[in-house]
């Protein structure tokens, strides 16, 4: 049976969303962070700033020149993965992202296949908590280790395309599904 990506013949016609322009951390020391990512996993600090209420941001380039994460320290700010703090945020900003509706489970790293487990060794002999390399080999291979600040970051690696037939998933009976919860 021949089987194509189903994204390939996709064109949003509605936004022209390239991808993700940077993905932003609150961290609880920016000094062990950027150290953690540019030493440890050698991405490459591009810009950094301190703005006028003290709080620092970092900006790092994953190594292709496209993608970035953003590093914010807030001085005496609470440290939460996933949440950030609204002491140093406009009040419409801060309503907008301190909502608790949602939280940041982990940022997955594209990677390719083939090193996954050699850069699980690679973290393991610098002395960085990993996860058992888990091996879905119907869509994705993957492993887990956790920042400075505790957020989970995965190392992943899709095991082939996404297929037409990926869309016929139907849920077990007995769990609730998302529109039975969006309902309540």
């Amino acid at each position: 049976m021949n089987r194509k990506p189903v994204t390939l013949d996709h064109v949003n016609e509605i936004f022209e969303l390239r991808g993700f322009n940077k993905i932003a951390l609150v961290c609880g020391s920016i000094k062990k962070s950027v150290d953690f990512y540019t030493n440890l996993l050698g991405m490459k600090l591009i810009h950094q700033t301190q703005e006028d209420d003290g709080s620092k941001r970092c900006l790092i380039d994953f190594g292709n020149g496209v993608d970035r994460l953003e590093l914010i320290w807030f001085p005496d700010g609470e440290v939460a993965p996933g949440i950030a703090t609204s002491n140093y945020l406009d009040e419409e900003l801060a309503n907008l992202l301190i909502q608790p509706t949602a939280a940041l489970i982990h940022i997955c790293y594209d990677l390719p296949l083939i090193e996954l487990e050699n850069y699980r060794k690679k973290l393991k002999n610098l002395d960085i908590d990993v996860t058992l390399m888990r091996n879905d080999m119907t869509f994705h291979s993957s492993f887990y280790f956790k920042d400075p600040d505790g957020i989970n970051i995965e190392f992943g690696a899709n095991t082939r395309a996404y297929m037409d037939g990926d869309l016929e998933y139907q849920p077990k009976a007995d769990v609730e599904t998302y529109d039975t919860l969006a309902r309540d």
